[in-house]
């Protein structure tokens, strides 16, 4: 594998440790040129907009914005590196990847995953490829994150060690929790590094409110709601035991949502 042209590449990932053993295992590849690294979303965008990159090995799942909204942010007419996504997905969304992107890695990464995507990326350049269009991989990320229904969506969340996708249908309520957010899905709940503020402004479209500084709710979900003596409201869900009470700094929201009942 040869290529005369030095490769600058970024590593981006919200786990320290992981950044560091993609650096280790790219330290085989003279032809790999690693230019900077990212902890976050905000900061990788930043980066591909601003340099001038060629590869991104780019984790699909991290707090305030993830791997495919990195990809969904840039403009159209921005070039597009190389990607390789890191990421724990299941078979249909790998599959798709497969089509669109370099390649991917799933966790644990190791030496032979990293050497089939630098190896595919160097036969791309020494043949003279065009670079995949940004478009058709935006396209891709929307048709595997909006479902057919545009009434919800299937989220992606790290927890227990790999990334989930949850249907926003089957979301009754997300609560803050520290620097962590408690996601609850049928009859479980995850505990996941965001915020919910970021939470909020993605999911409104779905159906979701917030009622309180510490809850998000789902309106399509809500099974019952009760008027406590203080004038606030506690609302029940189905398939969930989970409660969830308004505050009167959310109030106008909440009246303005039961206005329609």
């Amino acid at each position: 594998m040869e290529t005369t042209k030095s490769i600058r590449t970024l590593v981006v990932d919200d786990e320290p440790l992981a950044r560091e053993g993609i650096k280790i295992l790219l330290k085989d590849f003279e032809c790999i040129e690693v230019i900077g690294e990212c902890s976050n979303g905000e900061d990788a965008l930043a980066a591909i907009q601003e340099q001038d990159i060629d590869l991104v090995f780019l984790d699909i799942q991290m707090p305030s914005m993830t791997g495919m909204e990195v990809v969904a942010e840039l403009h159209k007419d921005t070039p597009l590196p190389y990607i390789v996504f890191v990421t724990a997905y299941d078979e249909y969304a790998v599959k798709a990847f497969e089509v669109h992107a370099v390649d991917y890695l799933l966790k644990p990464i190791d030496r032979e995953m990293v050497n089939r995507g630098i190896k595919r990326v160097i036969e791309l350049i020494t043949e003279q490829q065009s670079q995949f269009e940004i478009e058709t991989l935006q396209n891709l990320i929307e048709s595997i994150i909006h479902k057919k229904d545009p009434s919800h969506k299937k989220i992606p969340i790290k927890a227990d060690g790999k990334i989930l996708f949850l249907d926003t249908a089957e979301i009754p309520l997300i609560e803050a929790n520290g620097d962590y957010i408690n996601v609850y899905h049928r009859d479980k709940s995850y505990l996941v590094h965001d915020r919910l503020k970021r939470m909020e402004k993605e999911l409104e479209p779905f159906g979701f409110l917030r009622i309180h500084r510490s809850f998000l709710i789902n309106t399509t979900c809500v099974k019952s709601i009760e008027n406590d003596a203080f004038g606030e409201f506690m609302f029940s869900f189905e398939n969930c035991s989970k409660k969830a009470r308004s505050s009167r700094g959310y109030s106008k929201s909440v009246h303005q949502f039961l206005e329609k009942y």
